[in-house]
């Protein structure tokens, strides 16, 4: 178990030490993990489709769960129900935790 977990640490870090982006479609991402939208994938047509939804490069996207091929997430505020077709267009990276920790920090206004 150790040994399994090692190695995706490893995968995630170059030699120098620097972490290496992972870019995969959402369709691989876990529900209710904040995900990075790196790029929209497809015909032209397709990605503004995706835009005017509110999947843009630099978004946060989360999916809520997964049934038979489709997709319920989290965009902009919004619940979206989309296809797996879809969702592979969408290329996400997933959130590290210490990017999460860091907007908690910001945001925090000390009640």
């Amino acid at each position: 178990m150790a040994m399994g977990l090692k190695r995706q640490e490893n995968a995630e870090h170059n030699d120098v030490g620097r972490r290496e982006e992972v870019v995969m479609p959402l369709t691989m991402a876990a529900a209710g993990e904040p995900n990075m939208i790196k790029k929209i994938v497809g015909r032209e047509e397709t990605r503004r489709f995706l835009e005017k939804l509110g999947f843009v490069p630099g978004g946060t996207v989360s999916v809520i769960s997964k049934n038979c091929g489709s997709l319920i997430v989290n965009v902009k505020d919004s619940r979206v129900a989309i296809g797996s077709d879809m969702a592979n267009r969408i290329m996400i990276e997933r959130r590290r935790k210490e990017d999460r920790e860091d907007e908690n920090i910001e945001g925090y206004q000390g009640r």
